[in-house]
């Protein structure tokens, strides 16, 4: 696109577009390897000490490998989480285009 004229990098409109167009193709591309990469199985090793099975299986049913699951709540009230969440976290423009580049 760049080669033929049609795409220049160094317009933010252009790249706007081009994310805004593409992201949710590559959303659903990663979506699909995801989930291809957590169902297949992971082979044994010769000379290796990992894990070897399904990792969406290693991780909901932990015991069944001999470990277990290590989550834990916090120390603190969600209200605590939800005041950090608002001081600390950048919302990601939808499509990655900011709210102002599409309109109402």
């Amino acid at each position: 696109m760049v080669d033929s004229g049609l795409l220049r990098i160094d317009d933010p409109v252009h790249l706007k577009c081009l994310r805004f167009c593409f992201l949710p193709l590559i959303k659903i591309d990663l979506n699909s390897f995801t989930y291809l990469w957590n169902s297949h199985r992971i082979r044994q090793q010769k000379h290796v000490e990992a894990p070897n099975g399904i990792p969406m299986v290693m991780y909901y049913q932990p015991e069944a490998y001999g470990t277990r699951d290590f989550l834990f709540r916090l120390p603190c009230k969600l209200e605590t989480i939800d005041r950090i969440q608002e001081g600390y976290f950048v919302k990601k423009p939808n499509f990655g285009c900011k709210d102002d580049f599409i309109p109402a």
